[in-house]
């Protein structure tokens, strides 16, 4: 088993770039925190954000992040909780002082309005696993990870909606419907291909060849089933996609509740806060 663990040895590294970077962000969070919020480091809210943070870094940047390379639906699960586990976590960690102020970016107000980026996300991240796409964006490391990169800004602005504590309850179900409506496709993309006889997955054969194993190399991995074939794997990759993605709005919904009574608590001026809630009730 170690023998079959140490082919991955090239994937199996810390990104200590990312690590920087990431806590560069938490250190200008908590000095944002301390001195123009009234809350604390340890308390709920801030815990969401550095919690977000720490999903991020062991999807992407961690040696966990070498089994997204194994089988399509390992990739899913890490594309999943990259764009529908982080962005909305990291949001709801971001206290309503801080959105104002981000709001007031120029970058950000030319950005695409939150149905305008479901839309876009539903079609890239579509052609994002078209075999022909993936094909050329492995090849170019700059384009992967731009496109990556885009993805993620586009998941941040179509989860604002569903996360943010100023929408009402009405409005958040119906963004939370459509996001499922227009993410589909891209589920049934994978589950009706693999049911058509699409036996070959086309990432994992890609994979396959950026990790320098043979594709019957897989089959002698300890850590896949014995009964493990990549045509189910393609069915796996769109219901758990379809999965992650509906328990992430369960949980939205859950903890923005708890977020907006968090604020309120520890809000002085709680007319700002008494308007959001009564739009959460109407």
């Amino acid at each position: 088993m170690f023998y079959d663990w140490l082919l991955l040895s090239g994937q199996l590294v810390w990104n200590k770039p990312l690590l920087t970077v990431l806590l560069l962000v938490a250190l200008v969070y908590v000095i944002f925190v301390i001195y123009f919020t009234k809350l604390k480091i340890y308390q709920p809210q801030p815990l969401l954000f550095f919690g977000s943070l720490a999903v991020l870094y062991v999807t992407i940047g961690s040696p966990l992040s070498a089994l997204s390379h194994l089988t399509f639906s390992t990739h899913m699960v890490q594309m999943s909780i990259l764009f529908f586990i982080f962005p909305p976590l990291c949001l709801l960690g971001i206290p309503m002082l801080f959105f104002e102020k981000i709001s007031t970016i120029p970058a950000v107000k030319i950005f695409p309005k939150p149905f305008a980026s479901l839309i876009i996300f539903a079609v890239l991240f579509l052609l994002y696993h078209v075999p022909a796409v993936l094909t050329f964006s492995m090849q170019y490391s700059v384009i992967q990870y731009g496109y990556r990169i885009l993805l993620l800004a586009l998941a941040f602005a179509m989860w604002r909606p569903i996360a943010a504590r100023d929408q009402s309850m009405a409005e958040k179900k119906r963004f939370a419907f459509l996001s499922g409506l227009f993410l589909m496709p891209a589920c049934l993309l994978f589950i009706v291909s693999a049911m058509m006889g699409g036996a070959d997955s086309p990432y994992l054969t890609k994979m396959t060849a950026s990790l320098c194993m043979p594709v019957s190399g897989y089959g002698s991995l300890p850590i896949l089933p014995s009964g493990y074939h990549s045509q189910w794997d393609q069915v796996l990759a769109g219901v758990l996609m379809l999965g992650i993605h509906k328990v992430s709005i369960l949980f939205t919904f859950r903890l923005g509740k708890r977020v907006q009574h968090w604020e309120l608590e520890k809000s002085n001026g709680k007319g700002e806060f008494l308007f959001i809630k009564n739009r959460n009730e109407g």
